[in-house]
Formats: structure tokens, C-alpha cells, sequence
């Protein structure tokens, strides 16, 4: 599923001319299961928290945004809030299964100047297989680690917290027996 929404939001971002995006999946929070354009891949899982955000709004309205965003407003775009600093316009647009909102496509800093109409229908379009990926895929991937980064916390555990470290590996290799 992860790939499939990758690759959506990158065709969002290339269609539109937008510098970044990210899709939201609505659940007990808002959280970020992809990424596209110049945002940092280590956003996936992290939620917005703010109530005045652009994905919140759409997720709670089921309506599409697209709004320059005044010098010094910090309320509106999701992204901003996650990865600063604000973009100068945003564009969200829900991901629908059936009539119900499951997630929000969110794309900011369009090349050139604020989006347009035709960037809203592309987006909408492209949010609408989001919508049928988001509610076929279940609920979404949680973000692995990398195999070495894992070795490496496991080495820095071993070396700083002997009882954690103890812990850590109980549990992956009762993990790894069941296979």
C-alpha cells in the first residue's frame, strides 16, 4: 500500500507543480502514511495535531481547500505544521470511500503561484484512488526501521542500558521464533 500511495502523491506533486505532499489517513489521529515532492520520509506516522490545519478542515468537512497563505499564518497547512517552515499556498483535497472521508491529500508550495482550479480537479482525481488504496489496504503500514539503524540502537542498548538491551532482545527473538 505504501508504494501505491508513494507514487500517488509524487504524481500529484509532478501534475500540479507543487513542491511537496502528503497523504493523511483519518483514523484516532491524523497521520501522515505518504509522502511526495521535497518532504522528508521521516514525517510517515507522525499526525498533526493542530485544529485549525488544512487537513483537519477537510477531513472534517469532506470539501477541498486551496488557499495562498498570508506572511506569518501558521494555522493552515498540516505540512507546515510538521516540517516548517509555513508554505506560501496550500491545496487539500479528501480521499473518499464511498461518501466518508479515510484520508486527505495535501499539496503546498505550488511552482509559479497559487493553485488553480485545474490543479483542484487533478488533485480530487487522483485523491479518489487514495481513497479506494486507503480503504482496501486496512488500516496503514506502521513505518519499519531500517535494518541498520535497528542494529545500531541495538548496539548503543547494549553498550548503554544493559537491562533494555536484555529486554529488546527477549522479545525479538521470541518474535523471530514464532517466524
Amino acid at each position: 500500500m505504501t508504494a501505491t500511495l508513494q507514487a500517488l502523491v509524487k504524481a500529484a506533486v509532478d501534475a500540479t507543480g507543487a513542491d511537496g505532499g502528503a497523504v493523511y489517513a483519518i483514523g484516532d489521529e491524523l497521520a501522515v502514511v505518504a509522502v511526495g515532492g521535497n518532504v522528508a520520509e521521516s514525517l510517515l506516522g507522525r499526525s498533526t495535531s493542530s485544529e485549525a490545519s488544512s487537513a483537519r478542515f477537510v477531513a472534517a468537512s469532506g470539501q477541498p481547500m486551496a488557499v495562498t497563505v498570508r506572511p506569518g499564518d501558521t494555522r493552515l497547512s498540516s505540512l507546515g505544521e510538521l516540517m516548517g517552515p509555513t508554505p506560501a499556498s496550500v491545496l487539500a483535497v479528501p480521499c473518499l470511500a464511498g461518501d466518508d472521508p479515510i484520508g486527505v491529500l495535501e499539496l503546498v508550495d505550488r511552482r509559479g503561484g497559487p493553485f488553480s482550479i485545474d490543479d483542484i480537479e487533478i488533485a480530487t482525481l487522483l485523491s479518489g484512488i487514495v481513497g479506494v488504496v486507503l480503504s482496501e489496504g486496512g488500516s496503514p503500514e506502521p513505518s519499519l526501521p531500517d535494518p541498520a539503524d535497528l542494529a545500531a540502537e541495538l548496539a548503543r542498548l547494549a553498550r548503554q542500558d544493559r537491562p533494555r538491551y536484555r529486554a529488546a532482545a527477549t522479545v525479538l527473538l521470541a518474535l523471530l521464533d514464532r517466524g
